[in-house]
């Protein structure tokens, strides 16, 4: 399911796009969400265990820029 977020999303880092899908996969359990570039299909998952878990982690990891400063 797509959801609605607050947060501003950069555009996809390989194809510019500015088309990017949240998809929450949640269960009753644990968080799960998934960034998805709508252009060429470049998606990070926060199951994957060297993503964060939570969305704002997910996104803030989606934002960053190797030539940003950080």
């Amino acid at each position: 399911m797509a959801i609605q977020i607050d947060l501003k999303l950069k555009p996809c880092p390989f194809c510019g796009s500015e088309d990017i899908e949240v998809i929450d996969n949640s269960t009753d359990d644990e968080e799960d969400y998934i960034l998805q570039c709508n252009g060429c299909d470049t998606a990070v998952i926060a199951s994957n265990e060297c993503m964060p878990e939570d969305l704002v982690g997910l996104i803030r990891h989606w934002n960053r820029r190797v030539n940003d400063g950080r």
